[in-house]
């Protein structure tokens, strides 16, 4: 398994894209999440790492927001340690 040393913040976004694709969530959920990974993306392929951390942020409040309901708690803990990596190295 690669770690946040071995990938870039793009590349580590694309996981997270991955992660949250398989998931299986319902639409609106998925839209919210996506459309906050494209963000942190773009911010990303643009040298802008400090704008895309807040977009991570942004992805993260609504994860924990949405924890035990439209997110299964398990996928959240998940997804909060994988992003909080990302915003950590940044």
């Amino acid at each position: 398994m690669k770690t946040l040393f071995d990938v870039n913040f793009s590349q580590a976004t694309n996981n997270l894209f991955a992660q949250v694709s398989a998931a299986g969530l319902n639409p609106a959920t998925q839209a919210a999440l996506d459309g906050d990974l494209q963000a942190a993306l773009a911010a990303f392929n643009q040298g802008k790492p400090t704008a895309g951390a807040a977009q991570l942020r942004t992805f993260l409040a609504y994860v924990k927001a949405h924890r035990g309901t439209t997110i299964s708690s398990k996928l959240a803990d998940a997804l909060k340690a994988y992003v909080q990596g990302i915003i950590d190295a940044v």
